[in-house]
């Protein structure tokens, strides 16, 4: 399964990924790969039959996860933000040990349908907090430009009448003031394009997510129908 960077330049939008992808895979194989979803899949697919009924399910979850290889596919890349060779984790592969090869096929489909599952899930709820952050920190910046344009207005009145010899000064102080409050304008457009991209970000995690494939194909029609990406920081 590769794994692509984000396509929105990061200067537009931060990556709402903040995890290296190795550990982001890890912890999402740590949910995917839970009791719940390994009981529904072992009863699904009518595995270990014959021991179920002389073992203990925790036995059957183990050997289960014994079965399941998770490699991680590195490359030497260079950092786009520092210009430097470094390796990074690029992919990743899945696989799935048993007697049966058409329930081998079958069992890792259903794993890798897992695992996307988790990565929009996870995607989507990182994408709402920040889309929530975003929306807090819009509101306190007009409040500060605000009260930035309130206090010039007032300094205007209370010294329309000032002496000469300040004149200076006060233009000086008005000239700063008025950059401050060019900045804030600045870093309120900039949240504004950042939450509108993000809830767009959020708009296209639909409910249902694309089938793991047909079944019944080969093995390699499977894993070319499963490509998928993880967003990687």
């Amino acid at each position: 399964i590769l794994i692509e960077k984000q396509e929105i330049p990061t200067d537009l939008v931060r990556s709402t990924v903040t995890s290296f992808a190795d550990q982001r895979i890890q912890v999402i194989s740590q949910r995917v790969m839970s009791s719940a979803n390994l009981t529904r899949i072992i009863e699904q697919y009518d595995l270990y039959t014959e021991d179920k009924t002389r073992e203990p399910r925790e036995v059957i979850l183990d050997r289960m996860r014994s079965k399941i290889a998770l490699e991680m596919i590195s490359a030497d890349v260079v950092d786009p933000r520092s210009g430097r060779p470094t390796e990074a984790t690029i992919a990743f592969s899945l696989a799935f040990e048993d007697r049966s090869a058409q329930k081998s096929q079958r069992v890792v489909n259903e794993l890798v349908t897992l695992f996307l599952n988790e990565n929009l899930q996870s995607r989507k709820d990182s994408a709402t907090e920040t889309t929530s952050f975003l929306n807090d920190e819009a509101e306190r910046l007009r409040i500060l430009a605000r009260e930035l344009e309130e206090k010039i207005a007032t300094f205007k009145d209370e010294n329309s009448n000032s002496r000469p010899e300040l004149e200076g000064l006060t233009r000086d102080l008005m000239n700063r003031t008025e950059l401050r409050l060019a900045e804030v304008d600045r870093r309120i457009h900039e949240t504004v394009q950042q939450k509108i991209y993000l809830e767009a970000e959020l708009a296209r995690y639909e409910p249902s997510l694309p089938d793991a494939g047909p079944r019944g194909t080969s093995a390699l029609e499977q894993l070319r129908s499963t490509e998928a990406f993880l967003s990687s920081a």
